[in-house]
């Protein structure tokens, strides 16, 4: 299946803001590690659809967990066709943080 995909909310209604079939969005996805000061993002650029060929919806149901963090129904699939990628990791500035795990000095 080419291009990331997932599930979004309800189908569109005019008074939603909510991509039209083929027109050009970002998806962005990051992990931030506080206690480490890690993470790191990645930006993808495209046109999106809506996958509406049952095939695909049950493949992609199987294959993924979106597990969404704002809760919610989420049966609508969306494909983004890639225009570009980009991405970044975050890394502490100096040596990395030596723990010793027994509460003295490492």
């Amino acid at each position: 299946m080419p291009g990331p995909a997932g599930p979004t909310g309800p189908p569109p209604r005019s008074d939603r803001p909510y991509p039209r079939p083929d027109s050009e969005v970002a998806f962005e996805v990051d992990q931030l590690d506080e206690v480490f000061a890690t993470g790191w993002s990645v930006l993808v650029n495209g046109t999106v659809s809506v996958v509406s060929d049952e095939e695909a919806v049950r493949w992609f149901e199987r294959h993924s967990d979106p597990g969404p963090w704002a809760g919610g129904t989420r049966d609508t699939w969306m494909r983004i066709r890639p225009t570009g990628i980009s991405g970044r990791i975050i890394l502490p500035e100096g040596p990395p943080v030596a723990d010793s795990g027994a509460g003295g000095e490492p």
